[in-house]
C-alpha cells in the first residue's frame, strides 16, 4: 500500500495550449467523421424546417442532392410547392451551425428531391 507522504507535488507546464475547438476539428478530421456530421445536420435541419420529421421514412444526401421519401401524398405536395423556400433556409442554417463548422465541410444543398 502506498502511502500519502510518498508523492511528490508535480508542477505542470503547458508546452503547446491549443484552443479547445482546434483539437476537436483535428480529431473528426483524424478519424473521418466530417461528412458523417454533416449529413446529421442536413437530416435534423431537414427535420425542424420541414415540419415534416415524421412523415420523412428516408433520407440520403450526396453530392448537393436531398433526397428525402415521404410517406404522406398530401405532406409530399404541400413539401412540393415549398422546396426553393425550404432549401434556401436549410442552406442559411447551415452556414451557422457549429456542428457543420466542426465537420470542416462547405457544401450546400443544391437540391431536394422528395420520393
Amino acid at each position: 500500500m502506498l502511502a500519502m507522504g510518498n508523492f511528490k507535488a508535480v508542477k505542470m507546464r503547458r508546452t503547446n495550449p491549443e484552443p479547445l475547438g482546434n483539437i476537436l476539428k483535428l480529431f473528426v478530421a483524424a478519424n473521418g467523421l466530417g461528412y458523417s456530421l454533416f449529413n446529421q445536420a442536413v437530416f435534423q435541419l431537414w427535420d425542424s424546417l420541414s415540419g415534416a420529421g415524421m412523415y420523412s421514412a428516408n433520407r440520403f444526401y450526396r453530392k448537393g442532392v436531398l433526397h428525402v421519401t415521404i410517406h404522406s401524398s398530401l405532406v409530399r405536395s404541400r413539401l412540393m410547392m415549398d422546396l426553393d423556400n425550404l432549401k434556401d433556409r436549410i442552406n442559411e442554417a447551415l452556414e451557422n451551425n457549429p456542428t457543420v463548422q466542426l465537420s470542416g465541410i462547405k457544401e450546400k444543398v443544391e437540391r431536394i428531391i422528395l420520393h
